[in-house]
């Protein structure tokens, strides 16, 4: 549900959208060939490296940048934001387009390609990986560095020139099919019943332990109680080793704190649009953060349609008094 599309231009980048998948004797088993030696290498627990066959959720340039912003303190963007993928073992010189590559396929980096720094390394990858930017350079994965405008890239921002071979794949290379997903639920080890981490057997998760410090910072601020010092408990603990005190927040807590805090802890756990519908910030943050939606966004927006079906299934509507039931304003 979290990550991009398996064809998403990187069909030469260690025999992605190349393995040989073949049941037999009850078995499975998966090789692709090393395009320079000819051997086959076994990738089983690598299998589909690079995504699935379709897209859910895109994470918003605004998360991607949150959660970089404390990379060097906290655990969490590590946790959860998977910014690079890897080829199999084995791989390694097998793509013929980057024949230096080694371990990493793809690396989606938190910069402006434009910038010196993003140049750099943009020029230093050329025959070792594909890097894709937040925004500029050869590939960027947005419109812009900024959350209030950023949208998803469709195709690679340079022309056929430079895009003319088959390292690409028209637009699936550009923010909307490939991107920075979310890895928190993926399976840790290999399962033969999911033979790819992007297919998980791991929990839904409904509720846990941290969402209470959020939920009694919540309290807190509303109560004058000291929301500070409860978020600080949890970005403690959140802390990289060593990095306690670097990690904690300062100054005073607002909603933007809390609703920042748990956009960081809770990411792809389904509770956002509660939570900006809840606090009544729905229309505000879609504005500020998600260019996608900004120009659609209405107070309608706060509650959800009543499916058709539901109004299909009444049969007491003449029974209750006044007009009967009614659709949510806007659908």
């Amino acid at each position: 549900m979290f990550v991009g599309m398996w064809n998403n231009g990187a069909s030469d980048l260690g025999g992605n959208g190349k393995e040989i998948f073949v049941r037999a004797l009850g078995e499975s088993t998966f090789y692709v060939t090393h395009s320079v030696t000819g051997e086959p290498v076994w990738v089983a627990e690598h299998y589909s490296p690079y995504s699935r066959g379709f897209t859910r959720y895109l994470p918003s340039l605004y998360l991607f940048q949150s959660l970089e912003a404390i990379r060097e303190t906290d655990q969490r963007p590590e946790a959860t934001i998977l910014n690079a993928y890897t080829i199999a073992p084995g791989l390694e010189g097998s793509a013929k387009l980057y024949p230096n590559i080694q371990d990493t396929a793809i690396y989606y980096a938190p910069m402006d390609g434009n910038s010196a720094e993003g140049q750099a390394l943009q020029a230093w990858a050329k025959d070792r990986y594909r890097v894709q930017f937040w925004a500029n350079g050869d590939i960027p994965l947005y419109t812009s560095t900024n959350p209030a405008t950023a949208l998803p890239t469709e195709a690679p921002k340079a022309t056929s020139d430079v895009y003319g071979d088959s390292r690409y794949n028209t637009y699936k290379v550009g923010g909307w099919c490939s991107f920075p997903g979310i890895k928190k639920f993926q399976n840790d080890v290999w399962d033969p019943q999911y033979p790819t981490p992007d297919i998980s057997s791991r929990d839904a998760i409904v509720m846990r332990l941290a969402e209470m410090y959020l939920i009694k910072a919540e309290c807190q601020l509303h109560t004058g109680g000291d929301a500070l010092a409860t978020l600080n408990e949890l970005r403690e603990v959140r802390a990289i080793p060593g990095m306690e005190e670097a990690n904690k927040l300062t100054g005073a807590v607002t909603l933007e704190t809390i609703l920042d805090e748990r956009a960081i802890e809770l990411c792809g756990e389904q509770q956002r649009w509660f939570d900006l519908k809840r606090t009544r910030t729905l229309v505000d943050r879609v504005k500020a953060y998600n260019a996608q939606a900004s120009g659609q966004v209405t107070s309608n927006h706060l509650l959800r349609p009543i499916p058709q079906a539901q109004f299909d299934a009444i049969t007491n509507e003449s029974e209750t008094e006044g007009t009967g039931f009614w659709q949510n304003a806007g659908y």
